[in-house]
């Protein structure tokens, strides 16, 4: 999950963000519900205040008892951390964007990137010292900030067909919210937000689609399928990709690469267009893409 979603794609402009001063007040609440309508304003939070975000459900004993645990921890360092809860029942597409597909589970958002946690109930001696670790993390980058539920709140202002697309989006409207960044993009092709968000629209699109991977029997029978399948394979070796890059991007650029080679004209192509979006949803500045952007020209040329 660590990076495979550039979620800073929801602000309003994909600028670098200023430091933040030490104790600065950012508007918010110690704890908040993640959903599909507040996601924004958790990626925004994000650039001030580290967000520890909990994946739950009502059905899983473990995350009441991961709530009970963690709540305090948070309460603790008094606003220099901020608590989402996320109910996947309620809200799927928040688990999607994540790439958590079991629960309970934690992340953290940092400048709108998300980086996992643990997967399944923690002991309490061990997520101590991680989230004092996640707060000291957070300030070598210069997120310092502190919440204060009194702070007013300055939304940023989304173009039109940016807003159209989140909003789509959120429904699970992958088709309505594709075509308005895709208009975005006929009027303006410089329009890299519209991009990104493009590419997470399809990736988002096709991994809805994929019903082994909420069953274990079937997920495991699809490894094992693109395991045994040669590298000319695009369909298997794309799908492949697809799952590996929810949790390792590097790996599932890797494997397309190899793809490259073992390909020619469409299939080549289809392979080398996947890259280029997968490239998007990591962040042209990102050392992963850095790296395969190399691999990538050495594999065509």
């Amino acid at each position: 999950m660590a990076g495979a979603f550039d979620l800073s794609t929801l602000k309003a402009k994909n600028e670098p963000e200023p430091a933040t001063a030490a104790g600065e007040a950012v508007p918010g609440k110690l704890e908040v519900a993640l959903t599909e309508e507040s996601l924004q304003t958790a990626v925004n939070t994000s650039m001030k205040v580290p967000v520890l975000v909990a994946f739950t459900s009502p059905r899983s004993d473990n995350s009441a008892k991961l709530l009970e645990m963690v709540r305090p921890m948070v309460a603790a360092k008094a606003g220099r951390i901020q608590l989402a809860v996320a109910d996947v029942d309620a809200h799927p597409q928040v688990a999607g964007v994540f790439g958590v597909n079991g629960v309970p589970a934690l992340a953290v958002l940092l400048q709108g990137n998300p980086v996992p946690i643990v997967q399944g109930l923690p002991g309490e001696a061990d997520l101590r010292p991680q989230i004092d670790k996640i707060i000291a993390s957070a300030a070598q980058y210069g997120i310092n900030g502190v919440l204060d539920p009194n702070a007013e709140v300055k939304e940023p202002e989304v173009p039109p067909l940016h807003k159209e697309g989140l909003e789509a989006m959120k429904k699970g409207d992958y088709a309505a919210a594709r075509a308005a960044y895709e208009k975005a993009l006929a009027q303006d092709p410089k329009d890299h937000e519209a991009q990104s968000a493009l590419a997470q629209v399809n990736y988002l699109d096709r991994m809805a689609g994929m019903p082994q991977m909420v069953d274990p029997a079937q997920a495991q029978a699809m490894m094992e399928k693109i395991a045994a399948a040669p590298m000319d394979d695009v369909e298997t070796q794309l799908t492949g990709a697809d799952i590996e890059f929810a949790s390792r991007p590097d790996i599932a650029l890797g494997r397309l690469i190899e793809a490259v080679k073992a390909t020619s004209g469409e299939d080549r192509e289809r392979v080398r267009t996947r890259i280029l979006e997968f490239f998007d949803l990591l962040g042209q500045q990102s050392e992963i893409v850095a790296a395969a952007r190399k691999a990538l020209a050495a594999a065509l040329f």
